[in-house]
């Protein structure tokens, strides 16, 4: 009888989570394709929002940066979205330079930099898969996060080697982690279900081959923002993501299944 019991409960919650599931899906659903990259219009659906004071004194992606970077270099953002960690930088003493291919995600920027009483030193509108419009190290880093993804190994490796060529001392990326399981399993299960604002995805799980072709040598990964991975789960399956977080709280800081599972693989390499 509990057996018949528990196969009906079964059936009965897989119905309930289907329903729900397409709910969500059709609330959420997106436009953007995930055979190539998205448009300047795409992104900017995606990031145009009220404009206000960047307030943030913590950010986890933003003090891995500042961790191999110095108070007073010069920072260049490819692909600078809401511009919210170059503000973090430029909070920290570092001197900000921002450059987008999207003219209204840059002026979104500029506004939050004058909102928050930080100096941009420069906005440049660049299409970073084309040459970059700066001198031979120009800058003393040239970073990313979130952008390097969206494009195939030969595409990034000419990005990585101007990249190089602008910076004075290192370049820096932070990409989605393509050992993350949370990650890999929310992001594809979205993209199943018809959202994926986010374009074309390629996640990796080292860049350091390619780091080393375009010149770098020193080369440094981790990985970074486990917690961030079961976000993606929670945008169709809120109650799971939930449960699942509420487990990885749980476990300790050093044990092992947490050791390869941050969502953001995080690679600096030198020149120097």
């Amino acid at each position: 009888m509990n057996n018949f019991i528990l196969r009906v409960l079964s059936v009965v919650e897989k119905i309930f989570l289907s329903i729900l599931i397409n709910i969500r899906s059709r609330i959420l659903k997106t436009r953007e394709s995930t055979t190539k990259p998205n448009s300047p219009d795409e992104w900017d659906k995606m990031y145009l929002k009220e404009v206000r004071p960047f307030e943030k004194s913590f950010s986890e992606i933003g003090d891995i940066i500042l961790k191999n970077t110095y108070e007073g270099e010069s920072l260049l953002e490819t692909g600078c979205g809401s511009g919210e960690l170059s503000a973090y930088m430029a909070k920290n003493k570092r001197n900000v330079s921002v450059c987008d291919f999207s003219v209204k995600i840059l002026n979104q920027t500029v506004e939050r930099f004058k909102l928050s009483n930080l100096e941009l030193k420069g906005a440049y509108v660049v299409d970073i898969t084309k040459q970059f419009p700066f001198k031979d190290n120009e800058f003393d880093v040239v970073w990313s996060s979130g952008v390097l993804e969206h494009w195939r190994d030969g595409e990034m490796l000419d990005v990585l080697k101007e990249s190089v060529r602008v910076s004075r001392r290192c370049v820096i990326s932070l990409i989605p982690n393509n050992k993350s399981l949370a990650y890999r399993f929310g992001r594809e299960f979205c993209e199943l279900n018809g959202i994926s604002p986010w374009g074309r995805e390629m996640p990796r799980g080292s860049l350091r081959r390619l780091f080393q072709e375009a010149g770098l040598t020193n080369i440094h990964e981790e990985v970074l923002a486990d917690h961030m991975a079961i976000d993606f789960i929670g945008k169709l399956y809120p109650a799971f993501a939930e449960q699942l977080s509420l487990w990885w709280s749980s476990l300790d800081a050093d044990d092992e299944v947490k050791a390869s599972q941050g969502y953001l693989l995080f690679t600096i390499g030198y020149k120097i």
